[in-house]
C-alpha cells in the first residue's frame, strides 16, 4: 500500500537550497513540533510557521534558530539550511539522543548504549538486546518449542526474545537513519526513541509480519529505510565484501545474516555499523544476541566451522570475532566465533514523500 515517509529529497532553506514544495512542507512540520516542545526555540523563533511548502522568510529564520538555538551551533556555523542525512536533518528528525550531542558517541559495552559510526550521516545507532523483551512477537504464533515436528498445545508462542534478532537488527538501523512512517507510526515516536516494542507494533500495523515471520523489506519500509537483499533469492555476487564494505564506508548499515549452527541457511541476524581497519576486522558490528559490539573479518583463519564444511557448503564473506571485554557472555563469544555470514542487506534512509515534484 501507498505510505508518506517524513524526510526530504533535497536541501531545504537558505545558501542555494532547492526548496522542493514537498520538502519544506516536512521541516515545516518538524520545525512545529520542536516550538511545541521547547520554549526557548519557540521564543527565538517568535510564531509557529504556516505549512504551505513555501520556503520564505519566517522558515529560513526558523532553520537558524533552530540551529543556534536547539543544537547549540554558533552563529557562524547556522547556515540556514537543512541537508538530507545532515546533521540538522538528523537533528530535526529525531536520529539522534540528544540535538545537543552532533558527534557520535564512543563505542561501549552497555547493552543499552549508543555504538556511533563516524562515517557519513549514519548517526548514533541504540543498541538493543533482544534478550530483554518477552512480548509476543508479531501474531503471536506457536513454534516447535519442544522439537516434536509440528505445532501443538505444549509449544511456546514466539517473543521478541526468542525470535526476535531481525527485528531488533531492523530497529537498531533505524534509530540512525530512520524517519517517521505516519500511517504506521505512533503519535510522539521519533526514530531515535524506537525500541523493538515499538518496532514491533510499526511491523504489525504495516502487515510485515507472517506469524512471527518478518518479511524485511516490508518492514524496513515501515520503519522509513529501504533496503537491498544479496544473497536471498539468488547467489552472492563475486564482488559481495566489496559492496558490503563500500556501503559502510558510505556511512550505512547492513543487516548481516549470520549462519552458526548445522547447515549453512542462517540462524541469527547482527546489524553492521562501520567498516573499520584494524589487525582484528574489517567490521564491526552490534549483536542483538548481548546487546554489544563485535566484529567481523576476510579471514576465516578462526572459524574451525567454516574449515569442516564441504566446498559446497562454503558460501561465507565475513567471519565473527567476539571482542574484547564486551558485553556477551562467554557461551556467546564462543558462539560468535562460529559466525559466518551467508547473506545480506544493504539498509539506507528514504529521503522524501512518496509525492511527485
Amino acid at each position: 500500500m501507498p505510505y508518506t515517509i517524513m524526510s526530504i529529497k533535497f536541501s531545504v532553506g537558505d545558501s542555494d537550497a532547492y526548496n522542493f514544495y514537498n520538502d519544506v512542507v516536512v521541516a515545516q512540520g518538524l520545525l512545529n513540533d520542536h516550538y511545541y516542545a521547547n520554549a526557548a526555540f519557540a521564543s527565538a523563533a517568535g510564531q509557529l510557521l504556516t505549512v504551505d511548502g513555501d520556503c520564505g522568510a519566517l522558515t529560513k529564520s526558523a532553520i537558524r534558530s533552530f540551529q543556534t538555538v536547539v543544537m547549540g551551533k554558533s552563529p557562524h556555523w547556522a547556515d540556514g539550511r537543512i541537508d538530507p542525512g545532515g546533521q540538522t536533518w538528523r537533528a530535526l528528525n529525531g536520529n539522534l539522543p540528544s540535538v545537543a550531542n552532533i558527534s557520535p558517541a564512543p563505542l561501549d559495552t552497555s547493552t543499552s548504549g549508543a555504538v556511533g559510526s563516524s562515517l557519513g550521516n549514519s548517526g548514533d545507532y541504540s543498541a538493543f538486546r533482544q534478550g530483554n523483551y518477552s512480548s509476543h512477537l508479531g501474531t503471536s504464533s506457536q513454534y516447535d518449542s519442544n522439537k516434536s515436528g509440528g505445532i501443538d498445545a505444549g509449544d511456546k508462542f514466539s517473543t521478541i526474545a526468542s525470535h526476535g534478532c531481525c527485528l531488533c537488527t531492523l530497529t537498531m538501523a533505524a534509530t540512525a537513519i530512520g524517519s517517521r512512517v505516519p500511517s504506521y507510526w505512533p503519535e510522539g515516536v521519533t526514530p531515535k526513541s524506537l525500541t523493538p516494542l515499538v518496532a514491533n507494533t510499526i511491523c504489525k500495523n504495516a502487515g510485515a509480519f507472517s506469524g512471527y515471520s518478518l518479511n524485511m523489506q516490508t518492514a524496513a519500509n515501515a520503519l522509513g529505510m529501504a533496503g537491498t537483499h544479496y544473497g536471498f533469492t539468488s547467489a552472492m555476487p563475486g564482488n559481495a565484501v566489496d559492496i558490503l564494505l563500500g556501503h559502510l564506508a558510505g556511512g550505512n548499515p547492513v543487516a548481516l545474516h549470520v549462519d552458526y549452527k548445522k547447515g549453512g541457511s542462517g540462524d541469527h541476524w547482527v546489524l553492521g555499523t562501520r567498516k573499520i581497519n584494524d589487525f582484528e576486522g574489517d567490521v564491526e558490528a552490534i549483536d542483538p544476541a548481548s546487546g554489544g559490539r563485535m566484529k567481523f573479518t576476510r579471514m576465516d583463519v578462526f572459524n574451525t566451522r567454516y574449515a569442516a564444511q564441504s566446498d559446497t557448503e562454503k558460501k561465507g564473506i565475513l567471519f565473527g570475532l567476539p571482542t574484547n571485554g564486551g558485553s556477551a557472555s562467554p557461551s556467546r563469544r564462543e558462539k560468535q566465533y562460529d559466525y559466518i555470514v551467508v547473506r545480506f542487506m544493504t539498509l539506507r534512509s528514504v529521503a522524501g514523500t512518496s509525492g511527485v515534484y
